[in-house]
């Protein structure tokens, strides 16, 4: 599935569905103003969060926002943009590996990876997405 983003209006898309900011705006209000791409500012957190809020279940996306606005939100071009979904859940899963092999070394502060999986709405992110369930 594709995302793609309009730099001009700062608009953004999950196929042919419009995302919006009002439900990531409910949960963290970072940037009232909308959504951007590009940096690591305000607007990428909220588009990161109000993409995984789409994605996956609110206590995932709560948990990962800040990791996808990192790796995935803040390196898109300031432009207009299409990137393949698989991409944001290749960075969970390889975040979600590093804290598994945190766990077998010492106590991660994350709660288990295990947790995470199960929490997912597995119909509707594996219509969005290929989870990476092979790397787990």
């Amino acid at each position: 599935m594709n995302i793609r983003g309009r730099w001009a209006t700062q608009q953004v898309w999950i196929g042919e569905k419009e995302v919006l900011p009002d439900w990531s705006l409910q949960m963290r209000n970072h940037s009232p103003t909308g959504f951007s791409w590009g940096h690591n500012g305000i607007g990428s957190a909220q588009l990161a969060l109000a993409l995984l809020l789409e994605l996956t279940t609110a206590e995932m996306a709560v948990h990962w926002y800040q990791d996808v606005q990192w790796h995935v939100i803040a390196k898109l071009p300031r432009a207009d943009f299409v990137m393949d979904a698989q991409v944001i859940a290749d960075v969970i899963g390889r975040a979600m590996g590093a804290a598994r092999a945190e766990e077998s070394g010492s106590r991660s502060r994350r709660p288990p990876p295990s947790r995470w999986i199960t929490s997912i709405h597995e119909k509707s992110f594996r219509r969005c997405l290929t989870w990476p369930t092979a790397r787990m």
